[in-house]
């Protein structure tokens, strides 16, 4: 079903793109009340989050697909670190040691004594070991005082890899356990009750669950072959502005719209999406830079969401090309080289070598 020609860079482009804009409101507000999506789902997403969940779609049929293709278990570890690790370390070590100084109210000399920015970098850096998203005096007068807020995702990208490596080494890595799993994250998000976020409106629900519902989703349509069809994803765009409308659109995030992102994604007769910078990945450099960069602008400008839009777009574009010509593209060379000697480590796999979710 993965064609050569495919829109998969273009359309995680776009929802990185879409991840930058829907961030400029709370940034410069402090809140997302007035995000579109936020009012027009009654609090309940934001533009930002369905992005997201399109990147999860995406990542739950390349990931799975990768792992099928590894040579061997190990193999598929490495190509999740490469892509995901360099690029993080090098924002990391970027803001903490670059922008943290230049813009901390603390003298140069406090501010590098102090254990916080390398708490930062480590914290942050290892993914799954606590949240710490502070540096000392950094951005602490902003509306969202908060240094990097889009990279919390990473966490939950990577333990959907890990359960990727789990089944698959187990043996279980199938379709019949997959739709189960599904089912059963489906329905424990039903269940369940979510964590209140902003006050007067619906509570977040768990993002462990939630996320793992896109991913779980867009393996599917890879396990099972599903047949992307115009005619249903039209259908995906009627019943997505229903739930959007009717209250039910964290439904839609989970079903209809990773089929969706497959369809425009892979399907030939979408034709191809516009993208600036094909035979590129740029997205990941551009979700994981835009955020420190809008708070720069914020610190400048002082700017309403759509000037602070409108200036860090380029920032955070040449940031992104940057992240992906000095790092990301170099750490990736070494993805099918061979661990002990020998052959290439995998099949060839052009469509899906960049994906990140």
């Amino acid at each position: 079903m993965l064609a050569r020609e495919n829109n998969l860079d273009a359309l995680r482009f776009w929802a990185a793109m879409a991840v930058l804009w829907s961030h400029a409101v709370p940034l410069t507000q402090g809140s997302e009340r007035n995000e579109l999506s936020f009012r027009l789902s009654g609090g309940r997403t934001t533009t930002g989050t369905v992005a997201v969940f399109v990147f999860f779609a995406l990542s739950g049929y390349l990931i799975t697909r990768s792992y099928e293709r590894a040579q061997s278990p190990l193999h598929f570890v490495r190509a999740r670190v490469l892509r995901i690790v360099p690029a993080l370390v090098a924002v990391l070590l970027t803001t903490a040691f670059v922008i943290g100084p230049l813009v901390s109210e603390l003298p140069l000399s406090s501010y590098l004594t102090s254990p916080e920015p390398y708490r930062y970098v480590r914290t942050q850096g290892t993914l799954f070991f606590g949240w710490a998203d502070a540096l000392p005096g950094v951005f602490t007068d902003h509306p969202m005082p908060v240094v990097n807020g889009a990279i919390w995702t990473l966490r939950y990208e990577a333990e959907c890899y890990g359960l990727v490596f789990l089944l698959g080494i187990s043996g279980l890595l199938r379709k019949e356990l997959t739709l189960a799993l599904y089912v059963l994250v489906l329905a424990a998000l039903a269940i369940l009750p979510g964590t209140p976020s902003v006050p007067g409106f619906p509570p977040d629900p768990n993002p462990h669950l939630d996320l793992a519902a896109g991913f779980l989703a867009g393996a599917l349509v890879y396990q099972w072959q599903l047949r992307l069809d115009g005619r249903i994803a039209i259908g995906c765009v009627v019943a997505t502005l229903a739930c959007l409308f009717g209250g039910q659109i964290l439904t839609a995030q989970r079903t209809l719209i990773p089929y969706l992102a497959l369809y425009l994604a892979l399907a030939p007769a979408v034709g191809r999406i516009y993208f600036p910078w094909r035979g590129t990945d740029v997205s990941y450099g551009l979700y994981i830079w835009a955020w420190p960069l809008s708070q720069l602008v914020v610190g400048w400008l002082r700017p309403t969401w759509w000037q602070m839009a409108l200036v860090t777009t380029p920032l955070a574009l040449a940031a992104a090309w940057l992240s992906w010509t000095l790092v990301e593209k170099r750490a990736l060379t070494w993805k099918d080289r061979p661990l002990f000697g020998g052959g290439p480590t995998s099949t060839p796999e052009p469509a899906a070598r960049h994906a990140h979710g």
